[in-house]
């Protein structure tokens, strides 16, 4: 999200314990505030990358892995499930508001929880498809 340019055809997001919210107002790494970068300039650009947002439907235990629960973390939402629909609702969002370009995606993979093998197992049909 913070450097568009990157080369990278596909990206990939699972199961994250909290994400960078396209938030000028919130410091990093729970906004963008302090970062350096252009908002608008940085953020339309990246949204022309494909990020696939990857989450596993039962991955509703924050007791499971590193989860953090600062108070910042914790209004992200409950959970990774909950904090990764969230982040993905927020930049679809932004982007609807400013008509931009946004070529991000979601999967939630029924009966997963905070599995890392399984969730590869997931991430390598993106990785390998077409976009």
């Amino acid at each position: 999200m913070l450097i568009p340019e990157s080369r990278i055809e596909t990206a990939v997001a699972a199961n994250a314990g909290f994400y960078s919210f396209p938030n000028g107002n919130l410091e990093y790494p729970y906004g963008v505030k302090n970062t350096g970068i252009d908002l608008k300039t940085t953020l339309q650009n990246s949204y022309k990358s494909r990020l696939i947002i990857l989450l596993g439907e039962l991955d509703n235990d924050p007791s499971l892995g590193t989860f953090r629960t600062t108070d910042l973390a914790m209004e992200q939402g409950p959970h990774r499930l909950a904090r990764g629909t969230n982040f993905y609702q927020a930049n679809k969002q932004l982007t609807k508001q400013n008509d931009w370009e946004f070529n991000w995606k979601i999967d939630t993979i029924k009966n997963v929880g905070h599995d890392y093998r399984k969730m590869s197992e997931n991430a390598v049909k993106w990785i390998i498809s077409q976009p």
